[in-house]
């Protein structure tokens, strides 16, 4: 296990879902705050208040690690991705912001359009994702 430990957003519109897998990180040593946020708009909104929010949680904001729902209402995915690659511009500190697409659409199409974004690193369905997977994959998106 690492001893670094790592802040994540979950953007997910299914309660039920973000429940599962706050359920499934905090059963790995390496996550120590999850934001939630319910669509991407909300998310996006936690983003636009930086300084408020990087003043609330020094040490957890902004977080290391997003998991992202493709398939949400107001914003989904994918249009989250194109808005979050300008705000990265603005916010360099988001630059060390890293996505792991976590959603149940396994469509090569969205996949394909998820990793246009060189900051998007893993796309894991809903499914396929044990604890040890995910920290696995947290483990292999932070060294690259």
């Amino acid at each position: 296990m690492s001893e670094n430990k790592y802040s994540v957003l979950i953007i997910d519109d299914s309660s039920d879902d973000r429940y599962l897998l706050k359920r499934k990180l905090n059963k790995i040593s390496i996550v120590d705050h999850i934001f939630e946020a319910n669509n991407g708009q909300t998310a996006l909104d936690l983003f636009s208040n930086y300084q408020k929010n990087r003043s609330e949680h020094p040490e957890d904001f902004p977080p290391v690690i997003i998991f992202l729902d493709v398939n949400m209402p107001i914003v989904n995915g994918l249009e989250f991705l194109d808005a979050f690659s300008k705000i990265r511009e603005v916010h360099n500190e988001l630059k060390s912001s890293l996505i792991m697409m976590f959603t149940s659409s396994d469509s090569p199409e969205d996949q394909e359009k998820a990793f246009t974004y060189d900051f998007v690193k893993a796309y894991l369905t809903k499914f396929d994702a044990s604890p040890q997977t995910i920290e696995e994959k947290i483990q292999e998106v932070i060294k690259q």
